[in-house]
């Protein structure tokens, strides 16, 4: 510890128990997981189709580029431009350097929708999957697996007068804020099916020890 800290000590005990109240905020039921995990997976169906539609509209695009490059080539070494007549080497050059650019942007639009899509999917089906069962690993768990849950929480921990203050992803606060606005739901709309979902349940068999 630096000697000159002002902050003072904070006892393991302490750090576990404020790291406990923050995944607790985060906690959600197998049930809201599974609920979770199941929409987001019709939603990535749906993106799926879309995307493909967008693609193919892209590749129109990307192959109507490529056949301007082409017949600008044409244009260019064609005998009836021997003597510049019908493009100059200037506007050759122009022209070329536009399409070469648009066909560069066409391409990473289609290579970069698939990924961001996929990253996007897959982050969130491993937060829900984190928030479900983080608390009850951390209490748990030997102290890699602890540091890798803090980790994963946030990549800034502060101590502000022996309180512990952690710089969440940003993907957690949605889900904290998800769980609040569902409860407001719940008490307007189906108020036993979704306190259901919400209810925090015990542990899966799998994870006791």
């Amino acid at each position: 510890m630096n000697k000159n800290c002002s902050q003072g000590h904070v006892s393991l005990e302490k750090l576990e128990e404020k790291i406990d109240q923050v995944l607790q905020k985060y906690e959600i039921s197998e049930k809201f997981k599974d609920w979770a995990v199941e929409y987001l997976n019709e939603l990535n169906d749906k993106e799926t189709n879309d995307r493909e539609l967008v693609r193919s509209n892209v590749k129109k695009l990307y192959d109507d580029c490529v056949k301007k490059l082409d017949n600008l080539l044409k244009l260019k070494i064609s005998t009836q431009n021997i003597n510049g007549s019908s493009i100059s080497e200037e506007e050759y050059i122009a022209q070329r350097k536009y399409l070469l650019q648009e066909k560069e942007a066409l391409m990473q639009n289609m290579n970069g929708t698939d990924q961001r899509i996929d990253r996007w999917h897959e982050l969130s089906v491993k937060t829900f999957n984190f928030v479900c069962y983080a608390r009850y690993w951390f209490a748990n768990g030997d102290l890699k697996t602890k540091t890798q849950i803090l980790a994963a929480l946030g990549s800034n921990l502060t101590i502000n007068n022996k309180d512990i203050l952690i710089d969440g992803q940003k993907h957690f606060f949605l889900v904290e804020k998800g769980k609040k606005d569902l409860g407001i739901l719940a008490k307007k709309f189906e108020p036993i099916k979704w306190l259901d979902i919400l209810m925090q349940n015990d542990p899966p068999e799998v994870l006791r020890t």
